[in-house]
């Protein structure tokens, strides 16, 4: 890998062979670029604008940085592109890396299996293996039927066209050079719920030219305090999604939103999100394979944690999800998610993600009257069985608290309600405000 250090302008760098792939795809010179520099790139292949233009000066490799994330994120427009590190963002990350793993040498371990330059070939055998699958199509329209369906039915993929997606301020804000320009000294977390934290110039550059074979991913749910003015994007006008949100009225309600962002070859393993939740998940930037299967299968069926920590969730794919799909093939759904789609996902089910682009996204959880119920009858059953009684027949008042008690516990372990007395209180109004009756007979 080379490297490049904007301090120093004494370097240079050797020129690189032409591709034909890049030759096949002509782009123009930024206009924003000077009149000289322009001519010298007239005679270049697109590929080789950003080895001349970040030497220049910390300027033009900002607006190198900028052009090549928008770029490699968009599969159409995809070059072999790379974008050499500074000395520094290799130190950073090396750092980063250490934390994460201390035991790792930050290079030779994180990529000893190669997977990256395997990844081409990995995805084609992926798609050659699952010959025939029917991918799932993007729906035109989304209103208050389809979201009633979303309950109880299968999982959707939203256009990029519906409503409230089109309208979101995040979709043109949040696109990598956009990002760069307004948040790049930023720090977000990578690497899960308190890893360690990343600058997004850093990730960036990173994202351009790692080798790794699980890199590193942001899962950032502290945005919303390191960064409000991009909470503000977030929120303005996505309440249309899901405007029955129950969480909301949680005095402290558990990480439901996270900002992801990672290069190609980032993803995250077969799981299922916390009970009784339903989640939907955008991309702003890039594009996502999921595999999404029925909350029938059990974690045996699906495979679940069988792939080890320094390996992705590619190898899932590429060795579990045909095998998966032979032995229940009406229980799987696969689904390639491009730019400005929304994926909506019905609570309890499994899903896996590989990203074949660089991507920047946005997921969120929220729990609606329908998966609220669903999930206290599931309760109900539960706890009902355990204490062999029922709320409909005679029972002792010391068995009925026992019984309610028991119920709210594991409200609040699902839910993330802060203690007894606010679990209790809260479920209560619940049951009057929006007429449970099936649960009046436990009071």
């Amino acid at each position: 890998m080379h490297c490049i250090d904007p301090e120093d302008n004494t370097q240079t760098l050797e020129p690189r062979q032409s591709s034909s792939s890049s030759s096949s795809s002509p782009l123009s010179v930024p206009p924003s670029f000077p009149t000289t520099t322009t001519t010298i790139l007239t005679f270049c292949e697109p590929s080789d604008w950003f080895h001349i233009l970040h030497l220049v000066s910390k300027q033009w490799r900002e607006a190198c940085l900028a052009l090549c994330c928008d770029l490699q994120s968009n599969s159409s427009t995809r070059l072999p592109l790379t974008f050499p590190p500074s000395l520094s963002v290799l130190k950073e990350i090396a750092t980063i890396k250490k934390v994460l793993d201390p035991d790792a040498h930050p290079i030779i371990d994180w990529s000893r299996h190669g997977f990256h330059a395997a990844l081409d070939a990995t995805i084609a055998q992926f798609w050659k293996d699952m010959n025939g699958v029917t991918l799932l199509q993007p729906s035109t329209h989304f209103d208050a039927n389809a979201r009633a369906q979303l309950y109880h039915g299968d999982p959707i993929l939203l256009d990029r066209n519906v409503a409230p997606m089109s309208e979101w301020p995040a979709m043109e804000k949040w696109k990598p050079s956009s990002l760069l320009s307004h948040y790049g000294n930023h720090f977000f977390e990578c690497g899960g719920s308190g890893g360690e934290c990343i600058m997004l110039r850093t990730l960036l550059e990173y994202n351009l030219s790692q080798h790794d074979d699980t890199p590193l991913y942001v899962f950032d749910e502290a945005f919303r305090t390191t960064c409000p003015a991009m909470l503000n994007d977030y929120n303005q006008k996505i309440e249309k999604l899901f405007p029955e949100d129950l969480m909301k009225h949680m005095l402290d309600r558990p990480p439901h939103r996270w900002l992801l962002m990672g290069s190609r070859g980032t993803g995250t393993d077969v799981h299922q999100d916390p009970a009784g939740t339903v989640a939907w998940n955008m991309v702003v930037s890039g594009t996502k394979l999921w595999a999404l299967l029925d909350p029938s299968l059990t974690k045996e069926d699906v495979m679940a944690n069988t792939v080890p920590d320094d390996q992705p969730s590619l190898v899932w794919f590429r060795d579990h999800l045909k095998n998966i799909k032979k032995k229940f093939p009406k229980k799987v759904h696969v689904v390639v998610q491009e730019e400005g789609q929304c994926i909506l996902l019905p609570a309890n089910w499994w899903h896996a993600v590989f990203n074949l682009t660089n991507v920047i996204g946005m997921t969120d959880n929220h729990v609606s009257v329908a998966t609220f119920c669903q999930e206290l009858k599931s309760v109900e059953a539960t706890t009902c069985k355990k204490f062999q009684l029922s709320p409909k027949v005679d029972a002792t008042e010391e068995e009925l608290e026992k019984w309610e008690h028991d119920l709210v516990d594991i409200i609040h372990h699902h839910f993330g309600l802060i203690d007894y007395e606010t679990s209790l209180e809260w479920w209560r109004e619940l049951v009057e405000k929006y007429d449970m009756p099936f649960m009046r007979s436990s009071k």
